[in-house]
């Protein structure tokens, strides 16, 4: 478990670190770590869903101090939106409460995608809960598929043969160009401001996960920097397949986190969109 950084225990301590340095919003994140992590599938033949949930995995062990950590990274000083901000009319205060948060998850997904055929790639069940699960299991070696933000891609993995090798086909890296859009779409500081606004509902599906002294934020920029260190492959990647499942040739790409292992499947140029849009997210946290 990654518990470095420790938050109060009641609702209204949790949104303070929050109110102190932070923008935000659900959706924008989502779409941040949740493209990623909702186009997250095994390298298998029929390219699906294994039959049984995966356990959620965690990276790293809570620290044993009895004294309180220091959050490292607190979410950044919100910025009120004005009255005539369209924002403003989305953002409720008070929050409502974790279970009945997704009608507001929705419409604001609505409003900072703002195209229709994107905005359907969001699961509207859960949005808080699953965007937190996906942040959770980023830099870890699995994503429970059945607990994704966003819908799987379209269509089937596929792969080339070149004699008895094996590599992915570039034409299934278009089953991400959608996801890519979502995300090169976004306004981060929009997406930010919502995020500060919402946090204490982040901070509470966290605590939900096992975490009751731990801070979502870190878990969310330890995912973010897990996926801009995803490296960059040059030529067709290469393949084994030992069973069903597709695996990568290189060991040291098979090794990585399954938030890196993603990017790599959605090709070079999808990469290169979100990583972007990440490190402008990274930026607009870190004020």
């Amino acid at each position: 478990m990654m518990n470095d950084h420790r938050t109060p225990e009641s609702a209204d301590e949790d949104e303070a670190p929050a109110r102190r340095s932070g923008r935000g919003i659900v959706p924008g994140i989502v779409v941040l770590v949740v493209v990623l992590a909702a186009g997250y599938l095994y390298l298998t033949s029929r390219d699906r869903p294994p039959a049984t949930p995966e356990p959620v995995a965690t990276v790293e062990e809570a620290p044993q101090e009895d004294s309180d950590a220091l959050v490292r990274n607190p979410v950044p000083t919100p910025v009120p939106p004005g009255p005539a901000d369209p924002l403003a009319m989305l953002l409720p205060d008070p929050l409502p409460a974790l279970d009945a948060s997704d009608t507001v998850m929705i419409k604001l997904a609505e409003f900072l995608i703002a195209r229709p055929d994107l905005v359907a790639l969001v699961v509207p069940q859960e949005v808080v809960r699953r965007i937190v699960i996906a942040v959770e299991n980023v830099p870890a070696r699995t994503i429970p598929q059945n607990r994704l933000p966003l819908v799987q891609p379209e269509g089937k993995f596929t792969v080339t043969k070149n004699g008895e090798e094996l590599f992915i086909d570039q034409d299934t890296y278009q089953r991400y160009d959608r996801y890519a859009a979502l995300m090169e779409g976004l306004d981060t500081r929009r997406v930010v401001d919502a995020y500060v606004h919402l946090y204490p509902l982040f901070q509470n599906a966290y605590r939900e996960l096992g975490y009751p002294k731990a801070y979502f934020n870190d878990r969310l920029m330890l995912a973010i920097d897990n996926l801009l260190a995803t490296p960059e492959v040059s030529g067709p990647i290469p393949l084994v397949q030992p069973g069903v499942i597709y695996r990568f040739a290189d060991p040291g790409l098979e090794a990585l986190s399954a938030g890196q292992k993603l990017l790599l499947r959605m090709g070079p140029g999808n990469a290169a969109v979100i990583k972007g849009k990440l490190a402008q997210l990274r930026k607009e946290l870190m004020r």
